[in-house]
């Protein structure tokens, strides 16, 4: 299937109410025989596994190109009988259960183990490690996400799953400039449809829980970038944080100040702000300071964006520790 991943009509609206190593032959002889690991780790913090690439300025056009051998990958993995009884050890059918969630995650940690054990031989390589990755975990991703949009109480391996999808979506986007949102959007779409075959879930769910987490990560890159160009110091969050909803912390006044990017002013607001940020819960919720338009389908804002917005960041971070200052001062 060929048809992009599209914006839900919520993430539309909001955005006009403000708007992360294998090459082919290499990825062929790791399908063969793999002894299965002892412990399943279903997520965990996978930041940093794959060092960024400076070297690795691929276009777009080469990038779907390594997303389609990954693509050829997985369903040679899935039909291989080592993985096949690297499931079947783990109480699942390689077949008749094949739709459900347990199966993916599974997959999905055996692709990991690939990488681990495979370190990338060249720059095409790593870049075939980011999609193959990042292809393996979308299924999983899928599930997570809905689960989460129909219960209650949020089960915390739904959340980390989600948390975990966005960390590779933010490196392969700092490792890969050329890459854009629509691309990507497009590469997962027709990723999702090939692997998961007449199992895959219909295209508009997958459109909505994909691209918003797309979006979500051109913002929050955005304003690391305003954070950089405003000399301020910072760093990205753990998975814990993440879970809590931090994109951020930034020092401020030997201080940490945690950070949550919203994509639009609206989001901010629903929180009580006062501006473009608002203090819930010992953090900051603030508006990334750019619109879709503005970022031209990437994830990194122009040069003179960046240059315009950054002041204005680092005024409103600033204020918010002001605040966090006086609220401490008051009720201490």
């Amino acid at each position: 299937m060929t048809e992009e991943l599209t914006q839900s009509p919520d993430d539309r609206a909001r955005s006009a109410d403000t708007e992360r190593r294998f090459g082919a032959a290499q990825a062929m002889r790791l399908v063969g025989p793999m002894a299965a690991s002892g412990d399943d780790i279903l997520v965990e913090n996978i930041d940093n596994e794959i060092a960024p690439s400076e070297a690795a300025l691929f276009d777009m056009e080469t990038i779907s190109a390594s997303f389609k051998r990954s693509e050829q990958t997985i369903n040679k993995i899935r039909l291989n009988d080592s993985f096949q009884e690297y499931i079947v050890k783990r109480s699942i059918h390689p077949y008749k259960q094949c739709s459900e969630q347990p199966y993916w995650i599974n997959l999905n940690n055996y692709v990991r183990k690939m990488v681990r054990d495979s370190p990338p031989e060249s720059e095409s390589d790593r870049l075939q490690a980011h999609t193959l990755q990042l292809l393996a975990a979308t299924p999983n991703f899928i599930f997570a996400q809905t689960a989460l949009s129909q219960r209650v109480e949020k089960n915390l391996t739904d959340r980390a799953a989600a948390s975990t999808y966005n960390g590779l979506i933010r490196d392969m986007a700092t490792s890969y400039p050329g890459l854009t949102a629509s691309g990507l959007s497009r590469a997962l779409a027709n990723g999702l449809q090939a692997t998961m075959k007449f199992n895959a879930p219909p295209l508009p769910l997958a459109a909505a829980q994909v691209n918003r987490c797309i979006r979500g990560a051109q913002h929050e890159m955005a304003f690391g970038a305003f954070l950089s160009g405003a000399g301020l110091a910072y760093r990205t969050t753990t998975v814990s944080e993440d879970l809590k909803g931090i994109d951020y912390v930034v020092s401020m006044y030997g201080q940490e100040l945690p950070v949550d990017v919203k994509a639009s002013l609206s989001e901010v607001e629903a929180n009580n702000s006062q501006g473009v940020f608002a203090l819930r819960s010992g953090k900051v919720i603030m508006f990334s300071m750019i619109i879709d338009a503005e970022l031209h389908d990437s994830f990194f804002p122009p040069p003179e964006i960046v240059a315009q917005r950054a002041p204005a960041v680092a005024m409103s971070l600033d204020e918010a520790m002001d605040r966090i200052r006086q609220h401490v001062y008051n009720t201490g």
